[in-house]
């Protein structure tokens, strides 16, 4: 087990009076110049937009709002925010959504205090920053986690590239969570985004750091956790406990709390963002179809760390399965689940070798990658040929 330092200063608050909790998040702030950040209308259809805009308007905070933030986060989206927070001289960011909301917000904090020509070059690593808007948000839809996180993924809408970044900067100040936003929800998106939670503790699982066995056993038994709570929402069985059990799960799984001590294995992520990019899969759904394939592709019965995670995941989650019978049964839990595992089970054709060798560009492109196995252009190509193998 590795050294480490850990701070999570995001302050959570986990209620069913979710505009109290927000009044009591902001009173520190009253000072500020707000942006209101927000989705494509489901704060409207739950009626959070009136409540937020009563509750600002009471506390008498100059405000500016912006809606229409997309399901994949655009950069052109970011550069407009960008511009009105430049223009109105915002200084807050208080994003009311789920994690596509979240993301863009962080990715606003950082774009209003740079250049316009400089935002991208901060995803494409070709400069950094040293400071950031502060945000609070109120999260409508778990999943990502990306409200106790300082991490933020954007689709370059102008070259069909999505990058991310991560810093301690992007950390919200405070998260609102009231999980009866999400009671019933059964839609693609929270399906999607609920085996995300699954995914964010796999990548943090999965590596081969050694004698790590305080959080192996803290994220099997989340991922557990999930699984029964799912199961319960596709069987149409979920009550209100099941979907608060979801979303605390969810602020668990990616707040990188499993991960002090571990090195982790996030190179799923970066192969799955072409097909989000190019292919418009969910999130999610483009992580179903990559990591077994990813698995398979990195599986070595010579790496024993490697191995003993894989029997310690079959042991606790998948029946006693061992080595290679651990990755078919994660792929047939996908499956059953409804998530897409293979090129025609999202509804796509498989991409011909120029397309595959297209998207392996654009994953390495800014860098190396693999912490398990060092992958190659080629390596991602094969990885993206043994999506449904």
């Amino acid at each position: 087990m590795d050294a480490f330092k850990f701070n999570l200063p995001t302050h959570i608050h986990f209620t069913d009076h979710h505009i109290e909790a927000l009044k009591e998040a902001l009173s520190g702030y009253t000072d500020k110049k707000v942006l209101f950040l927000y989705g494509e209308g489901s704060i409207k259809r739950l009626g959070l937009y009136e409540e937020v805009n009563s509750l600002l308007k009471s506390l008498k905070i100059d405000v500016e709002e912006l809606g229409g933030i997309p399901a994949n986060p655009t950069l052109s989206k970011v550069l407009e925010a960008r511009a009105l927070i430049v223009k109105t001289q915002r200084d807050f960011i208080l994003a009311v959504g789920g994690g596509s909301v979240m993301d863009a917000a962080k990715a606003i904090a950082v774009a209003a205090l740079v250049p316009e020509e400089e935002v991208w070059d901060i995803f494409e690593r070709k400069r950094w920053f040293d400071q950031a808007l502060p945000l609070g948000v109120v999260v409508t839809l778990s999943g990502t986690g990306s409200e106790v996180n300082g991490n933020a993924v954007i689709n370059n809408d102008f070259t069909g590239i999505k990058w991310s970044i991560g810093s301690p900067l992007l950390r919200p100040v405070f998260a609102v969570i009231n999980p009866a936003f999400q009671n019933g929800l059964k839609t693609e998106a929270y399906k999607a985004t609920t085996l995300d939670i699954i995914h964010h503790t796999l990548e943090q699982f999965i590596d081969d750091t050694e004698e790590t066995s305080t959080a192996d056993y803290l994220m099997v038994g989340l991922i557990k956790s999930v699984q029964e709570n799912f199961q319960k929402v596709l069987d149409d069985q979920a009550s209100l406990e099941t979907y608060k059990n979801l979303s605390w799960a969810s602020s668990l799984g990616l707040s990188f709390l499993f991960q002090q001590g571990k090195k982790g294995a996030w190179e799923s992520h970066r192969i799955s963002y072409p097909i989000t990019a190019k292919f418009n899969v969910i999130h999610g759904y483009a992580l179903t179809m990559v990591i077994p394939a990813w698995l398979s592709y990195v599986y070595d019965e010579d790496n024993l760390v490697f191995m003993d995670r894989l029997a310690f995941l079959g042991q606790h989650l998948f029946n006693g399965a061992k080595g290679q019978d651990v990755i078919k049964a994660l792929k047939a839990y996908y499956q059953s689940t409804g998530a897409p595992v293979t090129w025609e089970e999202a509804g796509l054709k498989r991409p011909n070798q120029e397309t595959l060798k297209e998207m392996a560009h654009d994953v390495m492109k800014h860098g190396d990658l693999g912490k398990l196995k060092i992958l190659t252009e080629a390596s991602l190509i094969d990885i993206y040929q043994r999506i449904g193998a």
